[in-house]
């Protein structure tokens, strides 16, 4: 029996919204324009995607999971211009690149809203929104500890989830709050929506107990795709790998449900340095039908993603350790079931696909920083381990 997904998020935010914590105050932007400026640039010397596309066995992958290859790239580059007003009205517009083979984009162009009343905060925004369910999607390579984002979110949201749509948050100074965010569904895993195709649900709280603040959230997300195809195999992008055709080899039709939970705990009990540990799970249902040109098979699968990270700070010094893995199981029904799992990539490897990477980083000056990775990678059907090198620039006006 599949589980009731929506059932479950709307009784553990009813939880969360009664749940008393501790102060941890509320968003409150600073009036007038500002611009925010970011580049990740790195050296490995080996990737997932070295003269091949980057599949991840036994997941239907799609969206900007292009993957990296050997050698120097440009891992991220942001700028973001946002405008507060006096009172409740503001906006905010990124451009970016990220990844070797992504070309620039218009990843955020929205409108917002902010009122205040006592102790609670409602967020209204509209426009091309980057989701907001997890405070690790759609972070950008320059405010994480690692260059490569965790594997579940290549798996299950082509990189990043963005889309026109519109989002409300109401929110709590004491650290509690609930958000929900509909979209038009033309991005992965959703695709080719006349309706609103796509849409979450939210909710999160904090706890302080003596030196440790626990941060939790939980959400729910819907995605629904008509005739989505793995863009990734198109020549006419520039990120197909060697691949020739422009036309798609195969199609997906269904719905993909996610359910996402998440604990960051941060330990603030030493003088000499603070510890951070997060931890996020997602499992997402995935129903439909995969088809090419002649046949097509039922397809019924669960993709169960993890992750976690140790982060320990002292100054300006990081250490961090983070283990990601996808666990998969795949039905396809109908006589053409073998074929199409081995076309489109759901044939699972023997191992679940795994990584476990370790990074050190130093701020070297107020503005720019420096880390060194190492990876042991189990995501592709060949392992193996590899060194990176990376430097991180941002900087703000005013």
């Amino acid at each position: 029996m599949k589980t009731n997904y929506l059932a479950m998020a709307a009784g553990l935010s009813a939880l969360l919204i009664h749940t008393s914590v501790s102060a941890h105050g509320l968003w409150q932007p600073t009036p007038g324009a500002a611009l925010n400026m970011e580049v990740t640039t790195s050296y490995r010397n080996q990737g997932t995607a070295d003269g091949q596309l980057w599949n991840i066995p036994g997941v239907l992958m799609g969206g900007e999971t292009h993957g990296t290859e050997k050698g120097f790239s440009l891992d991220s580059a942001v700028i973001e211009l946002s405008y507060f007003d006096n009172e409740h009205v503001y906006g905010i517009a990124e451009v970016s690149v990220h990844g070797q083979h992504s070309e620039v984009d218009m990843e955020k162009a929205y409108l917002g809203a902010l009122w205040q009343q006592g102790a609670t905060q409602l967020q209204l925004e509209a426009g091309k929104l980057s989701a907001q369910f997890s405070p690790q999607h759609g972070k950008h390579t320059n405010a994480r500890n690692f260059v490569d984002q965790p594997l579940a979110y290549d798996a299950l949201y082509g990189g990043h989830f963005n889309d026109i749509g519109a989002r409300a948050i109401l929110s709590h100074a004491e650290g509690r709050g609930v958000g929900i965010e509909v979209f038009n569904g033309d991005s992965y895993p959703a695709s080719n929506n006349d309706n609103p195709g796509a849409g979450d649900i939210f909710a999160f709280y904090h706890l302080t107990f003596d030196s440790i603040l626990l941060q939790s959230r939980v959400w729910y997300g819907a995605y629904k795709a008509n005739d989505r195809v793995d863009e990734r195999l198109t020549s006419g992008d520039g990120h197909s790998h060697g691949v020739t055709s422009t036309d798609p080899s195969y199609w997906f039709d269904g719905d993909t449900r996610t359910l996402g939970l998440r604990n960051k705990m941060i330990w603030l009990g030493w003088d000499w340095a603070q510890v951070n540990l997060t931890a996020e799970y997602m499992q997402a249902d995935i129903e439909g039908t995969v088809r090419d040109d002649l046949r097509q098979a039922k397809l019924d699968s669960q993709v169960d993603a993890m992750w976690a990270a140790l982060e320990i700070k002292r100054g300006k010094h990081t250490l961090a350790l983070a283990y990601d893995q996808i666990q998969t199981d795949n039905t396809l029904l109908g006589d053409a079931g073998p074929a199409l799992a081995e076309l489109s990539g759901l044939n699972t490897m023997s191992d679940n696909p795994n990584r476990f990477r370790i990074a050190y980083l130093q701020q070297w000056q107020d503005h720019l920083k420096w880390s060194v990775e190492l990876h042991a990678d189990g995501s592709t059907e060949d392992e193996f381990n590899a060194v990176l090198f990376a430097l991180r620039w941002n900087g703000s006006w005013p």
